[in-house]
């Protein structure tokens, strides 16, 4: 098996421990302690709403980097295309995936 990574899962499934109901329920009140009672529910979703979109925007920024560390990688796994044959299917993928 080769050595592929795959950090953005990790990133998510971070993510997602903080959008359960204990740990809302924690930061909503430590929120509240800070802000006072005028904070509420829906003020904490709108803070989780703008860290989403700021894991999004990492995610795209980071991006190149994470390709050509894959790419980097699948040269390194015996038996794998070269680096140019990789981003060919990937190319193919892509096209068949969004033609769809």
């Amino acid at each position: 098996m080769s050595d592929w990574r795959g950090w953005g899962s990790e990133i998510k499934e971070r993510f997602n421990k903080e959008l359960a109901p204990e740990s809302l329920g924690s930061d909503f009140v430590d929120y509240q302690e800070y802000f006072g009672e005028d904070f509420t529910i829906d003020h904490l979703l709108k803070i989780q709403e703008v860290k989403a979109k700021a894991l999004i925007a990492g995610a795209i920024a980071d991006f190149p980097e994470y390709l050509f560390d894959q790419l980097g990688v699948m040269q390194n796994t015996p038996g794998m295309p070269t680096i140019a044959k990789g981003l060919e299917n990937l190319t193919d993928f892509l096209e068949q995936r969004f033609a769809e």
